[in-house]
């Protein structure tokens, strides 16, 4: 069900001019399924081989895979050639999509923690912590979303300053997480 809503996720914000109903979003989603799924099994291995090797191997993998699915959903590609291409993009523009995500990601980070500081502050009242945690949670919601969309306006980006007649080389990510 999570790689169902995660591909519709995808197609709708890629969509969202065209304001798409929710059965022209579920119906290419499921159609989708297998290869999304399978991708995102192929990168968690991967991620979970480089983090056994130390950590940062994993969370380098992990930025370098990021746009795997995203490769499956709009340009119908499959299972390697899906990440090999996702290493290719962010090979050839990474300081930009890196400097990016950390941006994104570090407003989530604060978002979080300023919620468990605020539940912390209030911890003698019950009704302030539900508040808290209903306000944080709703706040979560709405990023998530303005990060969805945020993410997908970076890979559109980086796809297209990105030269596909010089791919990378996975290579160090299947010895990296064998190893």
């Amino acid at each position: 069900i999570g790689v169902i809503h995660k591909t519709a996720m995808f197609l709708a914000v890629a969509k969202a001019e065209e304001k798409p109903s929710l059965g022209a979003l579920i119906g290419p989603a499921f159609k989708l399924f297998i290869p999304v799924f399978v991708v995102g099994i192929l990168s968690g291995l991967f991620i979970f081989g480089g983090d056994v090797a130390f950590i940062i191997p994993g969370i380098i993998i992990g930025i370098f895979v990021s746009f795997a699915a995203y490769e499956v959903v709009f340009e119908g590609k499959r299972t390697v050639s899906a990440i090999n291409s996702s290493v290719t993009i962010i090979g050839q523009n990474f300081s930009e999509v890196f400097v990016r995500m950390i941006v994104i990601y570090g407003l989530a980070l604060l978002l979080n923690i300023a919620s468990l500081v605020l539940q912390t502050v209030f911890n003698d009242s019950q009704i302030m912590v539900m508040s808290i945690s209903l306000a944080g949670t709703i706040i979560q919601a709405i990023f998530g979303w303005v990060t969805l969309a945020y993410m997908y306006l970076v890979y559109k980006e980086a796809r297209a300053m990105t030269d596909f007649s010089k791919p990378a080389s996975i290579t160090w990510m299947w010895v990296t997480a064998i190893i």
